[in-house]
């Protein structure tokens, strides 16, 4: 299995296992304990989650959020790109493994606005 179906498949289990609630924690382990024990969290604790069973799988990560801090989801390294996968189970996030190009195009897709010279 090559490593970005690995990725679509851990992005697929968490996102399927874990529901999306609200939660407070924003400590790695204590989120992944929460996530694994209670099968519930916020975008922060499916990053975690995501993340253990990415490094597990021997998949390069690493942590991508806004400057506000109100969303997290990962970045993979697979097949030569980095690429951002987000376990999150709600909006337009999803686990497609778009590159940062692609990640532009959808956001403006869903979420367009009128840009301000």
């Amino acid at each position: 299995m090559s490593q970005k179906d690995k990725a679509y498949k851990i992005c697929n289990y968490v996102r399927s296992t874990i529901s999306y609630s609200s939660a407070t924690t924003r400590n790695y382990s204590g989120a992944v304990q929460q996530g694994l024990l209670t099968n519930s969290g916020d975008c922060y604790i499916h990053w975690a989650v995501t993340t253990l069973l990415l490094e597990r799988a021997g998949i390069k990560t690493m942590m991508i959020y806004p400057t506000n801090y109100s969303h997290y989801w990962n970045l993979v390294y697979v097949d030569g790109v980095w690429r951002h996968l987000d376990s999150t189970p709600y909006g337009i996030y999803n686990c497609n493994l778009m590159t940062d190009q692609e990640k532009y195009i959808e956001i403006n897709r869903v979420y367009p606005r009128d840009w301000v010279r």
